[in-house]
Protein backbone atom coordinates (compact mmCIF):
# COMPACT_ATOMS: atom_id res chain seq x y z
CA UNK A 1 0.00 0.00 0.00
CA UNK A 2 1.03 3.48 -1.14
CA UNK A 3 1.13 5.82 2.13
CA UNK A 4 2.09 9.36 0.09
CA UNK A 5 0.12 10.78 -2.47
CA UNK A 6 3.52 11.28 -4.33
CA UNK A 7 3.51 7.47 -5.20
CA UNK A 8 0.38 7.80 -6.55
CA UNK A 9 -0.57 10.68 -8.60
CA UNK A 10 1.83 9.67 -11.83
CA UNK A 11 1.36 11.90 -14.49
CA UNK A 12 -1.12 9.94 -16.38
CA UNK A 13 -2.84 10.12 -13.07
CA UNK A 14 -3.38 14.19 -12.83
CA UNK A 15 -3.79 14.16 -16.28
CA UNK A 16 -6.54 11.79 -16.18
CA UNK A 17 -8.01 14.05 -13.15
CA UNK A 18 -7.48 17.75 -15.24
CA UNK A 19 -9.40 16.04 -18.28
CA UNK A 20 -12.48 15.17 -16.06
CA UNK A 21 -12.34 18.42 -13.88
CA UNK A 22 -12.06 19.97 -17.49
CA UNK A 23 -15.40 18.03 -18.83
CA UNK A 24 -16.75 18.48 -15.57
CA UNK A 25 -16.67 22.23 -16.06
CA UNK A 26 -17.45 22.01 -19.92
CA UNK A 27 -20.86 19.77 -18.89
CA UNK A 28 -22.11 22.49 -16.47
CA UNK A 29 -21.31 25.43 -18.95
CA UNK A 30 -23.25 23.62 -22.16
CA UNK A 31 -25.78 22.29 -19.94
CA UNK A 32 -29.57 23.38 -18.92
CA UNK A 33 -29.10 23.95 -15.06
CA UNK A 34 -30.18 22.02 -12.44
CA UNK A 35 -29.91 19.42 -14.56
CA UNK A 36 -31.21 15.81 -13.06
CA UNK A 37 -27.61 14.99 -12.16
CA UNK A 38 -26.48 17.38 -10.20
CA UNK A 39 -29.25 16.87 -8.00
CA UNK A 40 -28.24 14.74 -4.80
CA UNK A 41 -32.44 13.41 -4.95
CA UNK A 42 -35.58 13.83 -6.58
CA UNK A 43 -38.79 11.87 -7.71
CA UNK A 44 -39.65 10.38 -10.33
CA UNK A 45 -42.55 13.91 -10.78
CA UNK A 46 -39.73 16.02 -10.55
CA UNK A 47 -38.00 14.18 -13.28
CA UNK A 48 -40.99 14.30 -14.97
CA UNK A 49 -41.65 18.10 -14.49
CA UNK A 50 -38.00 19.23 -14.90
CA UNK A 51 -38.08 17.37 -18.76
CA UNK A 52 -41.14 19.29 -19.35
CA UNK A 53 -40.39 22.60 -18.26
CA UNK A 54 -37.05 22.72 -20.21
CA UNK A 55 -38.56 22.42 -23.40
CA UNK A 56 -37.38 21.06 -26.81
CA UNK A 57 -34.63 23.11 -26.94
CA UNK A 58 -33.39 22.73 -23.40
CA UNK A 59 -33.94 18.47 -24.07
CA UNK A 60 -31.85 18.73 -26.88
CA UNK A 61 -28.79 20.33 -24.85
CA UNK A 62 -28.77 18.36 -22.16
CA UNK A 63 -29.12 15.22 -24.28
CA UNK A 64 -25.27 16.81 -25.54
CA UNK A 65 -24.99 17.02 -22.15
CA UNK A 66 -26.02 13.33 -21.48
CA UNK A 67 -23.73 11.87 -24.50
CA UNK A 68 -19.68 14.18 -23.00
CA UNK A 69 -21.04 12.70 -19.60
CA UNK A 70 -20.72 9.15 -21.20
CA UNK A 71 -17.08 9.95 -21.68
CA UNK A 72 -16.82 11.67 -18.33
CA UNK A 73 -17.92 8.66 -16.44
CA UNK A 74 -15.19 6.31 -17.80
CA UNK A 75 -12.36 8.87 -17.30
CA UNK A 76 -13.47 9.61 -13.78
CA UNK A 77 -13.49 6.20 -13.04
CA UNK A 78 -10.44 5.42 -14.76
CA UNK A 79 -8.78 7.96 -12.52
CA UNK A 80 -10.44 6.65 -9.47
CA UNK A 81 -9.40 3.06 -10.46
CA UNK A 82 -5.99 4.42 -10.76
CA UNK A 83 -5.79 6.12 -7.54
CA UNK A 84 -7.29 3.33 -5.78
CA UNK A 85 -4.84 0.26 -7.50
CA UNK A 86 -1.78 2.32 -6.31
CA UNK A 87 -2.78 3.23 -3.18
CA UNK A 88 -4.41 -0.24 -2.41
CA UNK A 89 -1.75 -2.03 -4.14
CA UNK A 90 -2.52 -5.80 -3.54
CA UNK A 91 -5.78 -5.43 -1.95
CA UNK A 92 -9.08 -6.05 -3.67
CA UNK A 93 -10.51 -2.85 -2.16
CA UNK A 94 -9.80 -1.15 -5.57
CA UNK A 95 -12.90 -2.34 -6.78
CA UNK A 96 -15.11 -0.12 -4.91
CA UNK A 97 -13.56 3.09 -7.29
CA UNK A 98 -15.69 1.75 -9.74
CA UNK A 99 -19.03 2.19 -8.02
CA UNK A 100 -19.76 5.93 -8.83
CA UNK A 101 -19.15 5.15 -11.43
CA UNK A 102 -21.86 2.31 -12.18
CA UNK A 103 -24.84 4.25 -10.44
CA UNK A 104 -23.60 7.34 -12.89
CA UNK A 105 -23.90 5.14 -16.03
CA UNK A 106 -27.09 3.55 -15.20
CA UNK A 107 -28.29 6.91 -13.94
CA UNK A 108 -27.16 8.78 -17.61
CA UNK A 109 -28.10 5.85 -19.41
CA UNK A 110 -32.11 6.23 -18.30
CA UNK A 111 -32.14 10.04 -18.85
CA UNK A 112 -30.82 9.69 -22.00
CA UNK A 113 -33.35 7.07 -22.69
CA UNK A 114 -36.05 9.17 -21.41
CA UNK A 115 -34.74 12.23 -23.30
CA UNK A 116 -34.40 9.90 -27.21
CA UNK A 117 -38.48 9.83 -26.46
CA UNK A 118 -41.82 11.70 -26.05
CA UNK A 119 -43.38 10.87 -23.27
CA UNK A 120 -41.39 11.12 -20.23
CA UNK A 121 -42.63 7.83 -18.21
CA UNK A 122 -39.52 8.71 -15.59
CA UNK A 123 -38.82 4.94 -13.75
CA UNK A 124 -39.38 5.76 -9.69
CA UNK A 125 -35.86 4.56 -9.54
CA UNK A 126 -33.93 7.22 -11.48
CA UNK A 127 -33.91 9.43 -8.26
CA UNK A 128 -32.35 6.75 -5.91
CA UNK A 129 -29.53 6.21 -8.67
CA UNK A 130 -28.64 9.68 -8.77
CA UNK A 131 -28.34 9.38 -4.69
CA UNK A 132 -26.62 6.18 -5.02
CA UNK A 133 -23.76 8.02 -7.26
CA UNK A 134 -23.77 10.74 -4.95
CA UNK A 135 -23.43 8.83 -1.94
CA UNK A 136 -21.13 6.21 -3.34
CA UNK A 137 -18.56 9.04 -4.76
CA UNK A 138 -18.36 10.51 -1.45
CA UNK A 139 -17.64 7.11 0.47
CA UNK A 140 -14.81 6.61 -2.28
CA UNK A 141 -13.04 9.96 -2.30
CA UNK A 142 -13.21 9.51 1.70
CA UNK A 143 -11.52 6.34 1.41
CA UNK A 144 -9.33 7.42 -0.95
CA UNK A 145 -7.84 10.42 1.23
CA UNK A 146 -8.09 8.46 4.05
CA UNK A 147 -4.95 7.89 6.09
CA UNK A 148 -3.61 4.73 6.00
CA UNK A 149 -3.30 2.98 9.53
CA UNK A 150 -0.12 2.48 10.30
CA UNK A 151 1.40 -1.36 10.84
Amino acid sequence: MVSSWKGILDPYTIVLGLVAMATSATLVAIGPSQTLDTRFFYSAQTAHDFLVDIGAEGRSAYLRVECIDFGLICVYSAFLLRVFLRRFEGRPLHWIALVPGAFDLAETFTIFTLLTHDDFDVPGYLGYLTCAKWVSAIVVLAVAIARPRAR
